[in-house]
């Protein structure tokens, strides 16, 4: 039996309440459909990335009728666990709460930097606000479940694993990447850096994977030419970044090229250049960054991604809500065109 079939006859059975408030272990439901606890393991997968059913550590899956209804306030909850981050200055932020304001609604901005409240279920309850935003958010997958089990509509300002079933908006950070790969290699580069310190480890792992099949596509992965050090304040990523660039440089072969994903890649190219003078660097570039000579940046702007969170976020409170909406906001590859055009100029 195929795992999409598979999924169909739980998704009816849940339908039909044959599993009314759960679903029995993965055992028995193997043993059920005869099929092997991986095969059913990618049907309850799909079925928990689309809001169905959600995974509870103590009882396995929990039925989601989405059948709590919360009383409209007009008030959106945006939520941060990261102290560095200030919700008065922050670019994404501050453009979010205009845009709320002019919707009319009444955005509500909170610091939850304590970990045991902020995986707390009761403390989310409390919240007089039509759903939540989290924004740069580390939440896991226990809390994601709790929330959709206690009916509180919830959006990610960034990118998380599918397995959450979670709503999120992001930058497509990889499409890029992916992009600037592409044309790197269709030029001859073969030996390409990622330096992308990341905050969030699930993103990592992501990037991890997707870099490894992308590069190993083209023959020329090299795991010494991937930088991911995971960073556990924001004002310690000079210093990771640092690290990186001086880390690349010291190799018996630098490399050509380094996507530099973060703010400051004049630290990478500093580091390269004595070493490999003519090293091609790639950045992005929000309104935060004063754009460097030498750099190639890939525009990222702040202002439409929270036009993005803000229009996704009242899909996902309307009534009429329904599959998990997982969307990514393309960047602007123009640059790469100019790049392109500036090497035909100088032939």
């Amino acid at each position: 039996m195929k795992y999409k079939e598979l999924t169909q006859l739980i998704e009816d059975n849940i339908k039909t309440r044959v599993y009314a408030d759960r679903l029995p272990t993965l055992r028995a439901l193997s043993a059920e459909f005869e099929v092997s606890s991986r095969t059913m393991h990618r049907a309850l997968r799909s079925l928990s990335t689309r809001g169905l059913i959600v995974p509870d550590s103590t009882r396995g899956y929990m039925v989601n009728r989405g059948e709590n209804i919360r009383p409209k306030t007009g008030i959106a909850g945006i939520f941060c666990n990261i102290e560095e981050v200030d919700l008065k200055t922050d670019l994404l932020l501050k453009r979010l709460k205009e845009i709320i304001l002019a919707d009319g609604f009444t955005p509500f901005f909170s610091n939850v930097p304590d970990a045991r409240q902020f995986s707390d279920i009761n403390f989310w309850k409390s919240f007089w606000v039509d759903g939540c935003i989290f924004a740069y958010s580390t939440f896991d997958r226990q809390l994601a479940s709790g929330l959709k089990l206690a009916g509180i509509p919830f959006l990610a300002a960034n990118r998380v694993p599918d397995e959450y079933g979670a709503n999120w908006v992001d930058f497509d950070a990889f499409g890029a990447i992916h992009n600037v790969v592409t044309w790197l290699y269709n030029h001859g580069y073969r030996r390409i850096a990622l330096d992308n310190p990341i905050h969030l480890p699930t993103y990592g792992e992501y990037i991890r994977g997707e870099w490894t099949n992308l590069l190993e596509k083209y023959g020329i992965f090299r795991p010494e030419y991937l930088k991911l050090t995971c960073y556990d304040v924001f004002n310690k990523r000079r210093d990771v970044i640092a690290a990186h660039g001086a880390a690349l440089a010291a190799l018996p072969e630098p490399p050509e090229a380094v996507i530099c994903w973060h703010g400051n890649p004049e630290l990478v190219r500093n580091a390269l250049l004595p070493k490999q003078p003519d090293v091609q660097i790639f950045a992005y570039k929000t309104e935060y960054e004063t754009q460097q000579d030498g750099i190639t940046y890939l525009p990222m702007s702040y202002e439409r991604l929270a036009r993005e969170v803000w229009k996704t976020f009242k899909e996902t409170i309307a009534p009429t809500a329904g599959e998990t909406i997982q969307h990514l906001v393309k960047l602007d590859m123009s640059e790469l065109k100019e790049l392109e055009n500036k090497q035909l100029v100088e032939v």
